[in-house]
């Protein structure tokens, strides 16, 4: 009976650590199991697999410049009053929402003066003043793009009249020598040609320096006409002499 419980509890302890070694291996030796960072892993992977790609479709902005639409400017007398033309007709730009503003580029300020409001250009020519010019415009959208163009024109040469610029001398003694020097002008640059239209007997000018020579010999009031011409205009100047006695 004695051997019987000892052999029991022999058994018995056999189990016991059989048991105790069977809980050991499946801790140390049993199936691979998710580790916390396998857990994390499989997490962000699930989360990876649940994101979404997104296309956006968008088409970048591209200004369309202004283009200037070719015109003339007519030639123009000098002296006159000008011409204004209308630039607002002249330019163009596909995107019709931009706003379009002119400007006056470069141009000969000898010849003409010109200046823009409300995208009209007032173009005058400068007094006295002629020949072949040209003025530079711009057309500029809200974007800073522009067009250019630079429109050819004249200032025609309108004949000017001489002008007589000196005064006479009215006094003159009897048997003493009167000199007059006629002096004209003329902005065309034209030569000038000098004649007595009317005066006493005896008084002369010369022709191409328009200098009067006269000896009176009787006294008395004489009246006297100069005529200065550049060959297609003339300038008269009238005047009267008082000769007295010596």
């Amino acid at each position: 009976m004695r051997k019987a419980k000892t052999f029991f509890a022999l058994v018995s302890s056999l189990l016991l650590i059989i048991v105790m070694m069977l809980m050991s291996g499946c801790k140390c030796c049993g199936p691979d199991t998710p580790s916390s960072g396998g857990g994390a892993g499989g997490a962000a992977g699930g989360s990876a697999a649940e994101e979404t790609d997104y296309d956006y479709d968008y088409e970048e902005y591209v200004n369309s410049e202004p283009e200037i639409v070719e015109f003339d400017i007519d030639d123009m007398p000098e002296d006159s009053e000008g011409t204004t033309v209308d630039l607002s007709g002249y330019c163009t730009d596909e995107d019709t929402e931009d706003v379009l503003t002119w400007t006056v580029e470069d141009y000969d300020e000898s010849i003409v003066s010109v200046t823009l409001a409300d995208n009209a250009a007032s173009i005058v020519p400068v007094q006295d003043a002629y020949g072949e010019t040209s003025i530079t415009f711009a057309c500029t959208d809200d974007y800073d793009a522009s067009d250019q163009i630079t429109v050819d024109f004249e200032v025609t040469p309108v004949q000017e009249e001489p002008v007589i610029v000196s005064l006479p001398t009215t006094t003159a003694v009897v048997g003493q020598e009167y000199i007059y020097d006629v002096q004209g002008t003329d902005v065309d640059g034209d030569t000038l040609e000098y004649a007595l239209t009317s005066g006493p007997p005896g008084m002369s000018i010369e022709p191409s320096t328009g200098v009067i020579t006269w000896t009176p010999d009787t006294a008395g009031n004489y009246q006297v006409e100069v005529r200065v011409s550049d060959g297609i205009a003339i300038a008269l100047q009238q005047y009267t002499v008082t000769v007295t006695e010596s």
